[in-house]
């Protein structure tokens, strides 16, 4: 079983896909279209292939580490979470560190999850995800995979709920939400936690109200929240005294 991973510096592992080679290009266009279309025993095939072709002579370590995250991304996409981690073994670059802490989170090894996710918290290259960053649309495959600063926020809050932090995990899901506003599952997260965030405020740089959100989720939302044995009421817009207490 594989330990924990050291961060790598940014120069070593840039923060996007590797140049291939004309017949590993075709390969990974294979793997993500396989991916995409949910055909994951084709994408742990020929992701085999690309990491067996890229461990030959010629090859920059960049493009192995690359070809192990596409394997172990196609694997923990098949419900196989120590796979991914045992393929991961020994990969340095963000984008396989962070998929190593989804491993780590699963396998309930809340430690070594809460050390990567924190080492790439430390990396002054990590994306922070803006809002403008969130509506660009981005072009080719640059960033495949790459962790950023809202993404790694939101786990280390899943990390800390696993584990009963409910004051550490509120703390990381309302950072996450401030980087990425769209960011449901932090909102969803603090609501069940009985710390709901106001919804217009959230949206309210896109001018996204209430009332042209899903209703549906929105009310889900609050019945799941309320259904928690959790002391303190949801929704501090349904309600009429403003002070809730600390639930924690």
């Amino acid at each position: 079983m594989a330990g924990s991973m050291a961060p790598e510096s940014s120069g070593t592992f840039p923060n996007s896909v590797p140049k291939l080679e004309a017949p590993s290009q075709r390969l990974d266009h294979l793997i993500r279209y396989s991916l995409d279309k949910c055909q994951l025993r084709s994408a742990v095939f020929l992701a085999e292939r690309l990491l067996s072709q890229l461990r030959g002579p010629g090859h920059s370590h960049a493009e192995r580490e690359y070809a192990q995250y596409l394997l172990a991304l196609s694997h923990y996409r098949q419900g196989k979470p120590e796979t991914a981690w045992a393929v991961l073994e020994g990969s340095k670059s963000p984008r396989c560190q962070y998929l190593f802490a989804q491993c780590a989170l699963d396998l309930r090894r809340y430690v070594e999850c809460n050390g990567i996710l924190e080492q790439l918290l430390e990396d002054t290259t990590l994306a922070w995800c803006s809002t403008a960053d969130m509506v660009l649309i981005r072009s080719g495959t640059s960033g495949f995979g790459d962790p950023d600063r809202s993404s790694v926020l939101n786990l280390l809050g899943h990390n800390a709920r696993a584990q009963q932090r409910h004051k550490l995990a509120v703390k990381y899901y309302k950072e996450a939400l401030e980087l990425n506003p769209f960011l449901w599952e932090a909102f969803e997260n603090l609501c069940e936690l009985g710390i709901p965030p106001d919804p217009n405020s959230m949206f309210s740089q896109f001018d996204v109200r209430v009332t042209s959100m899903p209703q549906r989720s929105l009310l889900s939302t609050i019945q799941r929240s309320r259904a928690m044995n959790i002391d303190t009421p949801v929704f501090s817009t349904f309600r009429n005294d403003s002070d809730h207490g600390d639930m924690m």
